[in-house]
């Protein structure tokens, strides 16, 4: 069974991008997914801004974030940027742990200005972690996610995006699968 992480960096509690991705991580779900999400504002906030690569949370997020065959990287949109609650936690990943890995980015913003993020700010970081596959990404607007609209919550065409979303992450695992023999992929883990 394929197994995906979903890191959640938006800070709030009450986040409406943890609704879109608990959305999501439901339909990975009945895809046949193993799913496991980190809403990165659950981590010690002093591990994380002194990159104390000891502290037992890290430690297991940076362990989760090793055994995903799939991550999707989510963040809300402050000052023109992902989080600072992101980038601290991607500090303390290793320069390449996204090294055969297929990652999908998703952001929510205020206006389609924020839209720009993630090709100029999430993929360029997700490339300098190696990730293999970066799928295109996901933009929604915050005001798409304040009320529940249409039958799972979400207007149409959001729904129509992560439909679509993971589609290609099942493409992109079964083309990875079909690649790699499966007697040997372990090795892939331990050779580099």
């Amino acid at each position: 069974m394929p197994h995906i992480l979903i890191l959640n960096g938006s800070p709030s509690a009450e986040s409406r991008t943890g609704r879109l991705l608990d959305h999501f991580a439901e339909q990975l779900s009945s895809d046949g997914w193993s799913v496991n999400q980190i809403a990165l504002r659950t981590l010690p906030a002093q591990a994380l801004l002194s990159a104390d690569l000891d502290a037992l949370p890290l430690v297991s997020a940076r362990l989760a974030v090793e055994a995903a065959d799939a991550i999707v990287v989510a963040t809300p949109v402050y000052k023109g940027a992902y989080t600072g609650l992101l980038k601290a936690f991607i500090d303390t990943l290793p320069h390449r742990a996204l090294v055969d890995k297929s990652v999908l980015p998703i952001a929510s913003g205020g206006t389609l200005a924020h839209y720009g993020v993630i090709d100029h700010a999430l993929k360029p970081i997700l490339a300098a972690l190696g990730a293999t596959y970066t799928l295109p990404g996901i933009f929604v607007l915050d005001s798409d996610l304040k009320t529940p609209q249409g039958v799972h919550g979400f207007n149409a065409e959001i729904v129509e995006r992560l439909e679509n979303a993971r589609l290609a992450l099942r493409r992109l695992h079964r083309l990875a699968a079909d690649a790699v023999p499966e007697t040997n992929s372990h090795l892939l883990q331990y050779e580099s």
